[in-house]
């Protein structure tokens, strides 16, 4: 019997030990729990918090409440910010602001900076009575069309050899040059999370295109055009045969008491801009962008600057049939008057365009004290901002939005500026 009693002590005594274990546990994740909430509340009452964003102001950049999408009513993205209160931005920084009179801060973008003067002309910044010029460090373009996920013949007249089915492109020059041209207005629209198209209200000037290349035979040569009002902007390449490829950037002014109408290309001269040589090899894949922003073209290849210029101003339509006609309706077109290439990849955005409206910036120039910066939204046709409000004290900025961290799908970190989106 004693044995038994040996074993029911032993017994008792791990049951003992059992029970001092849980207890242990059980302190110790009380204790985790109580740092980490220490942690957590130190975190937000000296570095940053996450805020929820619901506005549509700074769309696409970040997501506000979209019913029938991932979030409905309720939805809208979660951004970490880091405080930096008293700092003086940078221009295109993201800033979040305090709001006279209301409860919640705002999220916007910082445009003009301590003692410039600022003014909206057509959706662009001009800031001490010049527009930005394209060296200027520039938020990413709000992307448009996207061969890889885009329907490509909804938005692309294609003629002569060009098939654009899928997210591979075929051009070859026959008898007539291959072409896609675009065939849909361009506005100041979004695309959702979703992939919804957003329409906007205002037709935007500044556009940009990029393009995934291979040339398949050679000797050949590539047309990129964008059009902006009256006139047509081209980057021509043409290969060689060998290595070599010849860039020219080429401004085609239409005869603009001839434009009866926008669809219908107008008699018109070519003027050469800029040219440049390129070491380009048959079946060597190339990444060209090509913009028109701020009256300033520029061509990169592989990431490179080839070619740019600056322009002073834009030539205007006349004698159009609708005075609602601001551009010529042709406003990116792609061909191959020679030879033949594969495009694995197009993607077509436009500049942010800051509508001139309200009481500030807009009719004339705003003047910034030492201490203050002018703020606007993204989504310009819907936001309230500097334009409603006037400058903004660097006192009034509580920090920097860094990355959006909720839905988990759409986290990513915020690009403020990039001079080349790749």
């Amino acid at each position: 019997m004693e044995p038994r009693a040996n074993q029911d002590s032993l017994g008792q005594i791990h049951g003992g030990g059992s029970s001092h274990m849980k207890r242990r546990r059980l302190v110790r994740g009380l204790w985790v729990l109580v740092l980490c909430t220490a942690l957590l509340a130190g975190f937000r009452v000296f570095l940053g918090d996450v805020y929820h964003v619901t506005s549509h102001s700074m769309e696409p950049t970040i997501r506000g409440a979209t019913p029938g999408e991932w979030g409905g009513p309720s939805g809208g993205e979660r951004v970490l910010v880091l405080y930096e209160r008293g700092r003086t931005p940078k221009r295109f920084d993201l800033v979040v602001v305090e709001q006279e009179g209301q409860l919640t801060p705002a999220v916007k973008r910082v445009v003009g900076l301590p003692g410039e003067s600022v003014r909206l002309v057509e959706g662009d910044v001009y800031v001490n009575g010049r527009v930005l010029g394209f060296k200027q460090p520039r938020p990413p373009p709000v992307i448009l069309f996207d061969s890889t996920s885009d329907d490509s013949p909804a938005h692309f007249h294609s003629s002569g050899e060009a098939i654009l089915a899928g997210r591979t492109w075929r051009m070859a020059a026959g008898a007539a040059p291959a072409s896609a041209t675009w065939s849909h207005r361009i506005t100041d629209g979004y695309r959702t999370a979703g992939g919804h198209v957003i329409p906007g209200r205002v037709e935007v000037g500044d556009l940009w295109i990029a393009l995934g290349l291979s040339w398949s035979a050679a000797p050949g040569e590539l047309v990129v055009e964008l059009t902006e009002h009256a006139d047509r902007f081209v980057a021509r390449l043409r290969f060689d045969g060998s290595h070599k490829a010849e860039i020219f950037l080429e401004r085609f002014i239409a005869e603009a008491s001839l434009v009866q109408d926008p669809s219908i290309e107008a008699p018109g001269a070519f003027q050469l801009l800029a040219q440049g040589e390129l070491d380009a090899r048959p079946g060597e894949k190339l990444e060209l962008t090509f913009s028109n922003v701020d009256n300033a073209l520029s061509l990169n290849v592989n990431g490179q600057l080839q070619c740019s210029k600056d322009y002073s101003a834009n030539t205007a339509i006349q004698g159009a049939p609708d005075p609602a006609y601001r551009h010529l309706a042709r406003r990116v077109r792609i061909s191959v008057p020679q030879g033949s290439l594969v495009l694995q990849r197009v993607r077509i955005g436009r500049d942010l365009h800051f509508t001139p409206r309200g009481r500030f910036a807009a009719d004339g120039a705003l003047v910034l004290g030492p201490d203050e910066v002018f703020l606007l939204g993204d989504n310009s046709s819907e936001s309230v901002d500097g334009r409603d409000w006037g400058p903004t004290p660097i006192g009034k900025l509580i920090g920097k939005p860094w990355r959006v961290v909720w839905p988990w799908r759409l986290a990513r970190a915020l690009v403020e500026r990039a001079n080349e989106l790749r």
